[in-house]
């Protein structure tokens, strides 16, 4: 259906090539990645997490931007391969957990509703992690 659904990323050894990670998406009707299931292969044991999202309904920065370089970038609070930007991830260490740990994102919207400014904060205390501004032209 023209999405990403899994990546799969590795390397070759004598003509084979060797999984090191995996990452599964599954997405909500209008093009927003809703879950992550990342599976490592190179620690031991394999590892399974989850992350789950929910988004706002502004325009994405990266929208007009040729599809294929979009596979290509993520930043804080939007990615490549979805339609909008996040307001909340849910970091679980396994499918079945019920606790996460849980980062939320405020933007500040020019007129066209494109973010130039995104905070990502921890949801524990509030904490600012990280600041990203953009600029279009």
């Amino acid at each position: 259906n023209n999405i990403v659904s899994k990546i799969e990323s590795g390397f070759i050894n004598n003509s084979i090539f060797i999984v090191q990670s995996k990452k599964e998406f599954t997405y909500n009707s209008i093009g927003n990645i809703t879950q992550n299931l990342r599976t490592n292969y190179y620690i031991q044991p394999v590892t399974t997490t989850k992350v789950t999202y929910s988004y706002d309904d502004k325009n994405h920065p990266m929208k007009n931007m040729n599809k294929y370089f979009r596979l290509l970038f993520s930043s804080e609070g939007f990615n490549g391969l979805s339609t909008n930007n996040i307001l909340l991830t849910k970091y679980f260490s396994t499918p079945t957990s019920t606790t996460s740990t849980d980062y939320y994102f405020t933007y500040i919207y020019n007129e066209d509703n494109y973010p130039i400014e995104i905070k990502r904060f921890a949801s524990s205390d509030n904490f600012l992690i990280s600041k990203t501004v953009i600029e279009y032209q």
